[in-house]
């Protein structure tokens, strides 16, 4: 048997398509005593020495709707009446009863029965005044006494009342259970047939619970919204305190599904649900139900190979495929917008910008190489790809000049520690040199004629190109720790360059009997700036942020943040880890403030930083696969660690560490 409300609130979601798995409510009616015969409510209450009927509205004798509940006693003994009704409270936390009575302050008992027959009792006494109604609150993990064992709230089948008073007249009405500074959630199963809910195609089976406790704001009202993860716990997001607060959609993980928006108010003692938020102006109320009715997942999923071709078609097998062959691919055919696949290439081939794919230019791919596409339902815009680091031996046929200078091509000395831009004339000496005991990097430009040399960057009209260099040898400092900059007398600004660190990789911990892998973290920021300077300064380089323990598929920590604070600071900020929110971290304070990449998507290992593009890029995350293995560390200034690689069964990964940000300084 249920409540009339709650068989209105049920026929409500079944007309929504709603059958109730995880619904938030933050009340449970027991009955509203609305009976409009006296058959109709001696058919659902019954009892000893007591005579129910029902009353209808005459004067105060009905206290919400209609009517109430009466019950007139005689002098049999154990007088008492009750209604059988299978319902699970264990996550409510109190009980309120209107009643009253034609005896002053009359002691009776409210009872809830289990399955096996215990009870828990309240005691009530009534109001001072003979027939005056009163609204009792009873809290459920503390009764009265018991029969001996208390009842098992998850499986109460009865309640009622008892040692009700001979000869006296009582009334009653609504009787509900509610939760307080919190909500209750329905479990996820209705019955064994419905098991509408899964993380990552593995159902996920709880029951009827309560939220954490929330507080009330403090100054002005927010939004917080309820979560529940793969492990069945729920969690808040708490939104943010504003007299026109919005829920913090940008702040909640992809890895849970939400279940409600929560309107916080500082003069909240409960939270009530919606249809009840105007009978107390005061209190908190459940705003949204935001439960996803459809949510198309892309857990990743390995389909068949694929032989490269012109023009090639991917099966609906997965989201991840392994390239085969050496064909140029020029078009791939469409799939639904929004659909993101995973390309992993077996041999070296050239994947071409245009027709229907959106490119950051040409992929030239390697063994193992990696990219991923996104579908717009025509075109496949690029996300992320992943080259194959290899050594390089030497860079030849660069152009004779570069806007009129006399730079025929950049050479890299295999065994050496010098890389040089190699003149066309012996006459100007032109090189990039390490001096691997003081860290400090020596441009070496034509000292015989100075105005040969030229460097790229702003002029004075603010335009950016090559621009004089009149002032080299340039001397620069490259800091991989925290330290001091000395000022040489006569230096007044300074080039600097600051990387944030990279954020740690997740590990790929358990999920049901599946360890998926861990996300990458997200590259540190980058500020690029002349900074003026009046003595020595400061020099902060931040740590990259740990890798995430398996064990739990812990998060991977934020890299720290790399700062030169001279007159002015330039900042960078780290990259946030793996599994949180994917954010890069920050420039600021230079002509030139950059972002982070963000961790990108289902890559075994770690991203370097971009040479060409010079800021971080995120780590990637980690590769579903049969063996577990520990993310790579994010090689290159500020990039992000590589999530953990998870396997099927078991024996998830550490995620890799964020590398370390840097400082140079050149004057």
């Amino acid at each position: 048997m249920v409540s009339v409300a709650d068989f209105r609130a049920n026929l409500r979601s079944l007309a929504q398509m709603d059958i109730g798995p995880l619904q938030p409510k933050a009340k449970f009616t027991l009955d509203q005593m609305e009976y409009s015969t006296n058959g109709s409510a001696s058919g659902q209450y019954t009892g000893t020495g007591v005579t129910i009927t029902t009353q209808a509205v005459s004067g105060s004798l009905v206290q919400e709707g209609s009517f109430s509940l009466k019950a007139v006693t005689d002098g049999t003994a154990n007088r008492s009446f009750g209604r059988t009704l299978s319902v699970n409270l264990s996550a409510y936390s109190k009980i309120k009863v209107w009643e009253r009575s034609s005896a002053t302050s009359d002691t009776i008992q409210f009872y809830l029965q289990d399955g096996s027959g215990n009870q828990s009792r309240w005691d009530i006494t009534t109001n001072a005044s003979a027939g005056t109604w009163q609204q009792d609150t009873l809290t459920l993990a503390s009764p009265s006494s018991t029969s001996g064992t208390p009842a098992n709230l998850a499986s109460i089948t009865s309640y009622g009342f008892r040692d009700l008073t001979a000869s006296t007249t009582y009334y009653f009405d609504t009787a509900a259970a509610s939760v307080g500074m919190t909500i209750a959630v329905r479990g996820t199963n209705l019955g064994s047939y419905y098991r509408g809910v899964s993380f990552g195609g593995q159902p996920l089976s709880v029951n009827l619970q309560a939220a954490p406790t929330v507080s009330a704001p403090a100054a002005n009202p927010r939004i917080d919204i309820l979560t529940i993860n793969s492990s069945g716990t729920l969690a808040w997001v708490a939104g943010t305190e504003s007299g026109s607060p919005v829920a913090p959609w940008s702040s909640v993980p992809r890895n849970v599904i939400p279940i409600a928006e929560v309107y916080m108010k500082t003069t909240m003692t409960q939270i009530l649900d919606y249809e009840d938020k105007d009978t107390d102006a005061n209190q908190g109320y459940i705003l949204a139900d935001v439960r996803p009715f459809i949510t198309l997942a892309q857990d990743p999923k390995k389909g068949a190979d694929v032989a490269s071709a012109s023009t090639m078609t991917l099966g609906n097998d997965g989201n991840v495929f392994d390239i085969t062959g050496t064909t140029t691919i020029n078009t791939i055919s469409a799939k639904p917008a929004g659909e993101c696949v995973f390309l992993q290439f077996d041999s070296a081939l050239t994947v071409t910008d245009g027709s229907n794919l959106k490119l950051k230019g040409n992929f030239l791919t390697a063994t193992e190489s990696a990219l991923i596409l996104c579908s717009d339902g025509a075109n496949w815009i690029e996300h992320s790809r992943s080259p194959v680091a290899s050594a390089i031996t030497s860079l030849t046929g660069f152009p004779s000049s570069f806007s009129s200078q006399a730079y025929k091509w950049l050479r890299v000395n295999s065994g050496a520690t010098a890389v040089e831009f190699i003149p066309p004339s012996s006459a100007v000496e032109s090189s990039i040199e390490e001096n691997t005991s003081s860290h400090k990097i020596r441009l070496v430009g034509d000292t015989a004629s100075p105005g040969n040399n030229k460097r790229y960057g702003t002029n004075s009209s603010g335009t950016r190109g090559w621009i004089s260099a009149t002032g080299i040898p340039l001397n620069c400092q490259q800091f991989t720790s925290s330290g001091t900059w000395t000022r040489p007398t006569g230096v007044d600004n300074v080039y600097t360059k600051v990387w944030g660190a990279g954020g740690g990789g997740q590990g790929a911990g358990s999920i049901g009997g599946a360890h998926p892998p861990g996300f990458g973290g997200s590259g540190g920021g980058k500020c690029e700036g002349i900074i003026a300077v009046t003595s020595n300064v400061t020099v902060t380089v931040g740590t990259g942020g740990a890798g995430g323990a398996a064990i739990g598929s812990t998060t991977g920590g934020t890299g720290g943040t790399s700062s030169f604070a001279g007159t002015t600071t330039c900042q960078a900020t780290g990259g946030s880890g793996g599994g949180a929110s994917p954010a890069g971290g920050t420039g600021s304070g230079g002509f030139l403030n950059l972002t982070g990449q963000a961790a990108v998507g289902n890559i075994n290992g770690a991203w370097a930083a971009d040479p060409l593009l010079d800021f971080a890029v995120g780590g990637a995350d980690g590769e579903p696969q049969t063996g577990g293995t520990e993310g790579e560390g994010g090689p290159g200034y500020g990039a992000g660690g590589g999530g953990g690689a998870g396997k099927s069964s078991a024996g998830g990964a550490d995620g890799g560490a964020g590398a370390n940000g840097a400082v140079i300084v050149c004057y």
